[in-house]
């Protein structure tokens, strides 16, 4: 166990300590709630390997009083009742380390669907609390994609909080997602968070400027978000196709690059620089990001689009290669197959 400095308790009105938790992750990019992901420190050996991990504060020290106790069937808060019997809640000084998110993927998948049926039994039991309603439909949309239960519970907890600006901001990032970027925008400037949601609510209104064609507010908006989170390298890889796209190529290469540096294992920055690399006619970069792409992230569909590239360059051979390592991995593939019997 890592050595904790904790705060000396001084008596008065303090109730509790909000205690920030570092929850390790997999993946450098994402988010946790509506936290996005900071580098791993590597100040903890198990978590050695995790290249990330988002930070979220819970009570997890607390007066020992008959009256202090956690409520809800999920997400179980100890805060409700501080407040209620006039406490204050104070900040820890010390953070806890957090695990679950290294497990396998089947444990973690099994864990979210316990606690979907968990938060809707939670919802029929104190259906009036807006907080419960948004934590059901970001799992519902994380657990099984229903962006349709989702939306519904995120509405819900508007019309029950109007000002529930995590509401307003994971509807507006599930508006995204559906294509309705226009509606997303609007979600997402209808709240001001001022805490950790106003990182991702920033980074989604860039995201729905770029996807309406409004690039020169996306690109200032990618640089404020930017500035939030201290260089994500996917929000600036954003940065970089972004000025890119409004013709400053020399500039958004250059994030690209720097951006596929910081991070690359990133599936999602390799395939943002191989598009930037097409609209800028730079076809060799723009092949090898693909065959890059198609290591991380293999796919026959990878595996076919970076062999097109080296074939508009005329590099059949190398082509046949692209092609032959797919199927190797793909040996089924109907569209590879035919794509190396017309190359030869």
């Amino acid at each position: 166990m890592p050595r904790v400095h904790c705060p000396s308790y001084s008596g008065g009105n303090a109730g509790g300590y909000l205690v920030p938790i570092r929850n390790y992750v997999p993946t450098r990019g994402g988010r946790g709630w509506d936290r996005m992901t900071e580098p791993n420190d590597g100040s903890h050996p198990r978590a050695k390997n995790a290249p990330a991990y988002f930070v979220h504060e819970n009570c997890r020290l607390f007066r020992r009083h008959p009256e202090i106790y956690f409520t809800g069937r999920v997400h179980e808060l100890v805060e409700h009742r501080l407040t209620a019997l006039g406490h204050n809640v104070s900040r820890a000084g010390f953070f806890i380390h957090h695990f679950g998110q290294l497990v396998e993927q089947e444990v973690r998948a099994q864990k979210a669907a316990a606690y979907l049926e968990l938060l809707r039994l939670k919802v029929q039991e104190m259906p009036e609390d807006p907080l419960a309603w948004v934590q059901l439909g970001l799992q519902a949309y994380e657990c099984s994609r229903d962006a349709d239960e989702a939306l519904r519970c995120f509405n819900r907890a508007i019309r029950l909080e109007p000002q529930a600006s995590e509401a307003w901001v994971f509807k507006g990032m599930i508006l995204l997602d559906e294509g309705e970027c226009a509606e997303a925008l609007k979600a997402l400037e209808s709240t001001a968070p001022t805490g950790p949601s106003r990182i991702l609510q920033t980074q989604l209104r860039a995201d729905a400027l770029h996807n309406l064609g409004r690039l020169t507010e996306a690109r200032a908006a990618y640089i404020r978000a930017l500035k939030l989170t201290q260089d994500d390298p996917v929000i600036l890889s954003k940065l970089g196709y972004t000025e890119t796209k409004l013709g400053n190529p020399k500039q958004g290469v250059e994030k690209l690059k720097r951006a596929a540096r910081a991070d690359p294992e990133s599936a999602e920055i390799r395939d943002r620089f191989m598009k930037a690399c097409i609209f800028i006619n730079c076809l060799p970069e723009a092949a090898e990001q693909a065959e890059e792409l198609a290591r991380i992230a293999p796919n026959p569909r990878a595996f076919l689009r970076a062999a097109s590239i080296r074939v508009r360059l005329q590099q059949n051979e190398q082509a046949n290669s692209v092609l032959a390592r797919g199927l190797r991995m793909f040996p089924t593939s109907a569209d590879l197959k035919r794509a190396l019997s017309e190359l030869a």
